[in-house]
């Protein structure tokens, strides 16, 4: 059988966000309703983070369920088939500045790494019977979506994963997380998402897989900080990945204008620094901004 899980992040309007859905095993498209659960959902979180996060949180569920239910039926009409044959359960988290969301409807675990230590988010979700769980396509879901906001603070990851994963990371008899989880965040740190995702990709698929029959999905979320005077030093593709550079010039230019900004021991107009970067003006201004974006807030004591 085709793997029913889909799993995806991305980076826009100033949004991290990493998204999964599990697809229910007894829906004829549930692959397809997972994966159409994930891309809108981080369409909406990423385009509207902002008013996710101000809404009530009623408000906020209906908005994120009513969004996937409007996607799926869309499938449904053309394939002639019903909106519960693409039911999947749906986690996601995201980040924006100095705030987060996370949303959880079905079954899955979202963890959280808080002063260094691991924390569940948000636990398995079980529906009237055993071994039942509920989905985006079942009755009632907006009201039963776990909605969580806040201020990350001392959070500096999160993970997602599927019931599958779960099998192996998550101890239900004392509802906690293993070590592996924290294991896996510091891959991120001196590697790019690619190389981490296919380390993933193995270790799931060669030991968590294992201890189940269900497929294993899982999705890392971290907060990297590396010194500015230390990139030029970094794997190229970590570099690109961390400036969100998906060219070798684009690397170089960005970097050009890190430097350039990182030299000025006074008060320097724009053309001077843009001149030291060898870029024009809008050039510069244009990765001056996003750079500016990257370097996180002051915190008080």
């Amino acid at each position: 059988m085709a793997c029913q899980d889909a799993v995806a992040g991305r980076r826009a309007g100033g949004v991290v966000a990493i998204a999964l859905a599990d697809g229910a095993g007894s829906a004829r498209h549930s692959g397809r309703g997972a994966q159409t659960a994930v891309s809108t959902a981080l369409d909406l979180v990423t385009g509207s983070f902002d008013s996710l996060y101000d809404d009530s949180v009623d408000a906020g569920r209906e908005k994120i369920v009513g969004a996937v239910v409007a996607s799926v039926t869309e499938d449904a009409r053309a394939l002639g088939a019903s909106v519960s044959d693409f039911a999947s359960t749906l986690l996601f988290v995201a980040v924006k500045g100095e705030r987060y969301l996370a949303a959880h409807l079905g079954d899955g675990v979202i963890v959280a790494e808080r002063s260094g230590e691991r924390t569940v988010l948000s636990h398995p979700q079980r529906g009237e019977h055993v071994n039942e769980t509920v989905f985006v396509t079942s009755r009632g879901a907006a009201a039963q979506l776990l909605l969580d906001r806040g201020t990350l603070g001392a959070v500096s990851a999160f993970a997602v994963m599927s019931d599958g994963s779960a099998e192996s990371l998550y101890m239900r008899r004392d509802r906690t997380t293993a070590a592996a989880i924290t294991s896996m965040w510091s891959w991120l740190d001196g590697h790019p998402p690619s190389k981490v995702s296919a380390a993933l990709a193995s270790n799931l698929r060669d030991h968590l897989r294992l201890f189940t029959g269900d497929d294993c999905s899982l999705a890392l979320l971290r907060r990297v900080t590396v010194m500015a005077d230390k990139l030029p030093e970094m794997d190229v593709a970590f570099a690109g990945a961390f400036l969100d550079c998906r060219s070798p010039r684009g690397l170089h230019n960005r970097l050009a204008v890190l430097a350039a900004l990182g030299g000025a021991d006074r008060p320097v107009s724009t053309a001077e620094l843009s001149a030291r970067s060898s870029l024009s003006v809008s050039a510069f201004r244009r990765h001056a901004r996003y750079l500016r974006e990257l370097e996180p807030p002051a915190r008080s004591a």
